[in-house]
């Protein structure tokens, strides 16, 4: 057994970054719709129509598929980052409670990944890197929650009702990409702190 594979996140992980990166495909589906009518006047209007409520319903599907997986995973990364560090300051329990509880979750989920970065930004020069990045991932995730808020009211910011609707489907689909990279980055460094430890 090799020694990402000992870790309990590795498999799960692998699941749910594929699962993102569907979801991450299926979230750019919307700009084709918005794009095929104003290149292609003859297009069946009921045809883009019954693709975009296929869209949608998939969309819905693999979001309630990938968040039981998130939450099974960022379940065992705390598991391993337990076993890693016995003084890591977020059990397992404690990192569910910080995603799943609604409106505490607004602070206490960039607040984990803040933590994760923290640490790791004092095991050593090689994980700077990724204290860095993840920090500033979290100011995107801020950056995305204002920019919706921003959006969806209509007082804070005057958009035209032709460019809103794309400027929403590229928010979401950047939503998708920082999940995607969050997932991917707090993985990688895990593994490679267990493998610093048997070599």
């Amino acid at each position: 057994m090799t020694p990402a594979n000992s870790l309990k996140s590795t498999g799960i992980s692998k699941l749910l970054i594929v699962l993102l990166q569907i979801r991450l495909v299926i979230a750019i589906i919307p700009i084709v719709f918005h794009i095929i009518p104003a290149l292609l006047a003859n297009v069946d209007s009921v045809n883009i129509l019954i693709g975009f409520s296929l869209q949608i319903s998939l969309s819905l599907l693999m979001l309630i598929v990938s968040s039981i997986v998130f939450i099974i995973w960022i379940y065992r990364i705390h598991i391993d980052l337990k076993n890693l560090f016995t003084d890591y300051p977020i059990t397992p329990g404690g990192a569910l409670t910080r995603i799943l509880v609604p409106l505490y979750n607004v602070w206490a989920f960039p607040n984990t990944i803040y933590t994760f970065a923290e640490w790791f930004g004092e095991q050593g020069s090689v994980f700077k890197p990724v204290d860095r990045k993840l920090k500033f991932l979290i100011r995107m995730f801020y950056g995305f929650i204002l920019a919706s808020f921003m959006l969806n009211d209509n007082s804070s910011i005057s958009v035209s009702a032709d460019i809103k609707p794309i400027l929403l489907i590229l928010l979401d689909v950047a939503w998708k990409v920082l999940g995607l990279i969050l997932v991917k980055t707090m993985q990688n460094t895990v593994i490679k702190k267990r493998l610093q430890e048997v070599t």
